[in-house]
């Protein structure tokens, strides 16, 4: 049986370049940055896709509660009952307002014919520091 005899293998010495990766002129860089800013492009194209495909999705739906609640001018009964609504709210809205506005000026009268009675009281002691109320 034949075994080769193998002789030690000679070094040479070898110089690699190194690897350059975070520098910009560098071609693995350029390569890493074209490939990342198109799949960030394809996956924003994507996304606006998608969104806009459900967004039509859900309001062309059979379910939209936007255009099943919509008042529409052949739907008569509907449009009378709406009306009745508002014509009520506004009757009790302007009672409640006129109420609360003939308060209010009474208040205001009132604390008046007060400001008059201090101050004349205020006068006729020649006191202008301290009141008797």
């Amino acid at each position: 049986m034949f075994i080769p005899r193998l002789s030690p293998i000679q070094e040479e010495d070898v110089e690699e370049e190194p690897v350059t990766f975070f520098e910009p002129s560098s071609p693995y860089y350029l390569t890493t940055m074209y490939v990342i800013v198109a799949a960030l492009a394809v996956c924003l194209c994507c996304g606006l896709l998608y969104q806009a495909f459900c967004y039509k999705k859900t309001r062309s739906g059979p379910d939209n509660r936007i255009n099943q609640n919509a008042v529409a001018p052949d739907n008569t009964k509907v449009r009378a009952d709406m009306e009745a609504a508002v014509k009520e709210f506004y009757k009790s809205f302007s009672v409640t307002y006129e109420e609360l506005r003939r308060k209010c000026k009474a208040e205001l009268i009132q604390l008046a014919k007060l400001k008059r009675q201090a101050g004349k009281s205020l006068i006729s002691n020649n006191t202008a520091w301290e009141s008797d109320a």
